[in-house]
C-alpha cells in the first residue's frame, strides 16, 4: 500500500467559441447589450472569456463643434463604456451578480494594479493609453498615458506610411478600434475554477452602455488645465526671431521643437481646430487675439521651429508674444463651449467564450449526483456596490455601510465628485476637481504653472482636503487611532504612510494586487481589510459598520458621491433546477 495516491486523471481540452450579441449590430449610449451563453457549452473558463467589439467615435462638426482629437479614458480605455454589468442564469430569471458603477470599480483596479508592461498590454487589447517616447514631454512633466498622438487607437495620424514632410490640410478622421475586455466580476473574474454553465441553464450577460458625455477625453498635451507644460510651445512668426505684437496681423506662426514637436505628425491638433495661447509661467495668464484662431494647414517649418501653422484669417494679439522665449503654450479651445456631444458606436459585439471540455465520465458523474439530490456549491469572487452622498458643507459626514455578506473580505471607498458635468466641462476641465497645484516641471525660462485638473469626474476618487478617517465595526473603532490623510488628500507632494498602508491591506484583501501607488492622488481611495488571510472571511451579517470622515483643515471644494465596494465571496448553491445564492 502506498501512502501517496492521486485521484482519477482526465484530459481537458479548451477552445474559444464566438457568440454574438442579441438584436441590432450597432449599439450606442444607454442601450443594453445582451449576450446569451447556451447550456450546451457545459463548462467555461471565466477569466479567459472576453467581450469583443469595434468602436468608432463621431464628432458632429457641422454645427457649433470644432474638430479635435478625442480618445477614451487613458487608464481604463473601453471599460469606461459600461456603467453597469449583470450576469443572469440562462433562463434570465435568476440574477447571479450585478455590478453598478462598473467603470469606477475597474478604475480602482487599474489605478493600483498597474505596471508599465500591464499598461502597454491594456493599450494594445483594451483601448487604454500608454506613455509613448515619440510624444514625450521635454519640460519635466510627469509621464502621461493620455497623449499618444502617433499610435492612437482612435485618431488617424497624418503622414503615417507616407512622406513625413507632407502637409496636412484636411481633417483627419477617427479610426475604428477593435478591443477585447475581461469582465472583472463573478463568473468572469480571476477564478481558478471552471464554471459549470450547464447547471445554470447557460448564462446571460447584460452590459449597460454609459452616456456619451462621460467617456471622451482630450489629449493631455492639447488641453489648458491638465498638463500645460506638455503642450506645444509658440516659437515665432517666421521660424526665427520675429515677435507677434499688437501691431502685426498674421495668418501663420511657428512651433518650438520642445515637447518632441519635431515633425508634422507629432502636432496634437486638427485642421479646423480652434486654438488658444496661454502663458505657461502663470496660472491665469493668457493671450487674446482679435478673433478665432482656426488651423487650415500644418506643414514643415524651419530648423529652429520644425512645424509651421497656417490659420484661416490674419489675427492680431492684444499683448506682445515674444519670439523664442518658449513660455507661450498652445492649447485647444474646441471643447470650451456647449456644443453637440460626440458619440460612439459599438459594432460587431460578441463574446469570445473559453469552453473547457471535460471527459464524459466527469459530466455524467456530476449529472448523476444532481439527480440523487446532490447540491453543488460554487464560490464566486464578487463586489457589491453602495452609494452615499454628502454636501461639501458637511465636514464630518458619517457613512453607514451595509455589509450583509457572510464571506466578506474588504471595504473600498471612492469619494467621487457628484456634479453631473457636461461633455465640454469634463473634457476641458475648467471647473472640475483640482488634483494638484504642484505638478513638477522645470524652472527658469521653462517654468510652468502647476495646476492639474481632473478629466475623470465621477469615475475617480478625490481627496478634497480630507484630514482623517476611521471605521466603526461592531461598535469598535478600527484602527484604534484615526488614520490621517491630510497630506495624501492635499494638493502638495506629501503623503500619509498609514493611509497608504491601510489602503494596501484592503486592496490585497479585495483581490486587487497593490503593485503601484503612483495614482493615489489622482484616484484617492479609502480602505479597510476585513480579513488579511486568504483562508478566512468576515461574517458581516448583523454587524454595524460606519465610516467617519473629518474635513477639519481647508474647506472641501466639491459635493461628493461615495462609491462603496465590498469584496466578498458569493456562493451559488445549485440543486436540480433550483439556484440559491448565499451572499
Amino acid at each position: 500500500m502506498s501512502y501517496w495516491s492521486v485521484g482519477d486523471k482526465m484530459d481537458i481540452a479548451q477552445r474559444d467559441i464566438q457568440i454574438f450579441a442579441e438584436g441590432n449590430n450597432e449599439f450606442t449610449e444607454g442601450q443594453v447589450i445582451g449576450i446569451y451563453i447556451p447550456p450546451n457549452i457545459k463548462f467555461i473558463n471565466g477569466k479567459d472569456c472576453r467581450v469583443c467589439f469595434d468602436i468608432k467615435i463621431t464628432n458632429d462638426t457641422t454645427g457649433t463643434n470644432a474638430p479635435t482629437k478625442l480618445c477614451l479614458d487613458g487608464l481604463i480605455g473601453a471599460n469606461s463604456l459600461f456603467s453597469q454589468v449583470r450576469t443572469y442564469a440562462g433562463n434570465r430569471a435568476k440574477l447571479l451578480e450585478e455590478t453598478r458603477d462598473y467603470s469606477s470599480l475597474v478604475s480602482l483596479m487599474y489605478s493600483y494594479d498597474n505596471t508599465d508592461s500591464q499598461q502597454k498590454k491594456r493599450a494594445l487589447v483594451e483601448g487604454c493609453g500608454y506613455h509613448s517616447q515619440v510624444n514625450r514631454g521635454t519640460l519635466g512633466t510627469a509621464k502621461s498615458i493620455q497623449n499618444n498622438i502617433v499610435n492612437s487607437a482612435y485618431n488617424e495620424c497624418g503622414n503615417i506610411g507616407e512622406n513625413e514632410g507632407n502637409d496636412i490640410d484636411t481633417l483627419l478622421p477617427f479610426t475604428t478600434a477593435c478591443v477585447e475586455l475581461q469582465l472583472h466580476m463573478g463568473v468572469f473574474a480571476n477564478s481558478v475554477r471552471a464554471f459549470p454553465s450547464m447547471l445554470t441553464q447557460g448564462l446571460y450577460v447584460e452590459l449597460t452602455l454609459a452616456q456619451n458625455k462621460d467617456v471622451f477625453r482630450q489629449l493631455d498635451g492639447a488641453t489648458k488645465h491638465r498638463k500645460l507644460a506638455l503642450n506645444p510651445v509658440f516659437h515665432s512668426l517666421n521660424g526665427n526671431n520675429t515677435n507677434w505684437d499688437d501691431m502685426t496681423a498674421s495668418n501663420e506662426f511657428y512651433v518650438s521643437p520642445l515637447n518632441a514637436q519635431n515633425k508634422v505628425a507629432h502636432f496634437p491638433f486638427q485642421v479646423g481646430e480652434h486654438l488658444g495661447f496661454a502663458d505657461k509661467t502663470s496660472a491665469t495668464g493668457s493671450f487674446t487675439l482679435d478673433g478665432n484662431v482656426v488651423i487650415t494647414k500644418i506643414e514643415e517649418g524651419t530648423a529652429k521651429a520644425p512645424i509651421k501653422i497656417t490659420i484661416a484669417n490674419a489675427r492680431t494679439p492684444t499683448a506682445l508674444m515674444t519670439a523664442e522665449e518658449n513660455k507661450i503654450a498652445i492649447y485647444s479651445k474646441s471643447t470650451t463651449t456647449d456644443g453637440a456631444t460626440p458619440k460612439y458606436t459599438l459594432t460587431n459585439v460578441r463574446m469570445k467564450v473559453r469552453e473547457v471540455i471535460m471527459a464524459d465520465s466527469y459530466v455524467n458523474g456530476m449529472v448523476s449526483k444532481m439527480k440523487s439530490n446532490g447540491t453543488i456549491m460554487i464560490d464566486l469572487p464578487s463586489y457589491s456596490t453602495q452609494n452615499y452622498s454628502s454636501l461639501k458643507e458637511d465636514t464630518q459626514p458619517t457613512i453607514p455601510i451595509y455589509n450583509n455578506h457572510r464571506k466578506s473580505k474588504s471595504i473600498l471607498v471612492l469619494p467621487t465628485d457628484s456634479k453631473n458635468y457636461a461633455f465640454h466641462e469634463n473634457c476641458d476641465s475648467t471647473s472640475t476637481y483640482l488634483i494638484t497645484d504642484d505638478e513638477p516641471c522645470l524652472a527658469g525660462v521653462n517654468a510652468v504653472h502647476k495646476k492639474q485638473y481632473s478629466d475623470r469626474s465621477g469615475i475617480s476618487g478625490i481627496g478634497d482636503y480630507l484630514t482623517s478617517y476611521y471605521f466603526v465595526i461592531d461598535n469598535k473603532q478600527v484602527p484604534n487611532r484615526e488614520v490621517e490623510t491630510d497630506l495624501s488628500a492635499g494638493r502638495g507632494t506629501g503623503l500619509n504612510a498609514t493611509h497608504l498602508l491601510e489602503l494596501e491591506k484592503s486592496l490585497k484583501a479585495g483581490a486587487i494586487p497593490p503593485r503601484s501607488f503612483k495614482n493615489f492622488r489622482e484616484n484617492f481611495a479609502i480602505g479597510r481589510a476585513l480579513s488579511l488571510d486568504d483562508r478566512f472571511v468576515y461574517d458581516g451579517v448583523g454587524k454595524e459598520i460606519r465610516l467617519n470622515l473629518k474635513y477639519e483643515g481647508l474647506a472641501p471644494q466639491k459635493n461628493k458621491l461615495y462609491k462603496i465596494f465590498i469584496h466578498h465571496i458569493k456562493t451559488l448553491m445549485i440543486k436540480g433546477v433550483e439556484i440559491d445564492i448565499v451572499n
